[in-house]
């Protein structure tokens, strides 16, 4: 025997309010606040990213004038050792001379004085001068003179 059949439930109309349950009230609530959440979070992450970014561009920045700073500490570093060595070098002329000056007979003959400007001249030459320095040029002078002095004295009877 054929069973008798059941008649087919229709859906309700789309416009038609469904019947909500308590739960499912309260599993809208929770979505709703979520679906909130995640909004705040993203903003937030928005944010972040931004802020990301400019610290990384600041920290760029800082290691640019780290590094700058670097390569201007260690010129200034070879500045001072150059005007160290030039004081030292001045020092000794200095010393040459007076040393010289207490030396020397007061009647200076070329013979006693021609020790005495080798001396200063090799103390003074301009080889002895690293290229470009600023003193390198009265060094220069300085050795012209006291070669001047020499070969004057060499001519003299």
């Amino acid at each position: 025997m054929i069973p008798p059949q059941r008649p087919h439930k229709q859906a309700p109309p789309a416009s038609a309010p469904r019947k909500q349950y308590p739960a499912m009230r309260q599993l809208n609530l929770f979505d709703a606040a979520l679906h909130e959440q995640v909004q705040r979070l993203s903003a937030l992450v928005a944010t972040l990213e931004g802020a990301n970014g400019d610290l990384e561009r600041t920290n760029q920045g800082l290691t640019h004038q780290v590094e700058s700073l670097q390569r201007t500490v260690q010129r200034l570093e070879v500045e001072r050792h150059t005007w160290r060595i030039q004081a030292q070098a001045w020092r000794q002329i200095a010393e040459t001379g007076a040393l010289a000056q207490r030396q020397a007979p007061r009647t200076a003959t070329p013979a006693t004085l021609e020790p005495l400007l080798k001396r200063l001249l090799r103390l003074a030459h301009p080889d002895k001068w690293s290229q470009g320095q600023p003193a390198s040029a009265l060094a220069h002078e300085l050795a012209i003179a006291i070669n001047d002095v020499r070969t004057h004295l060499e001519g003299q009877p």
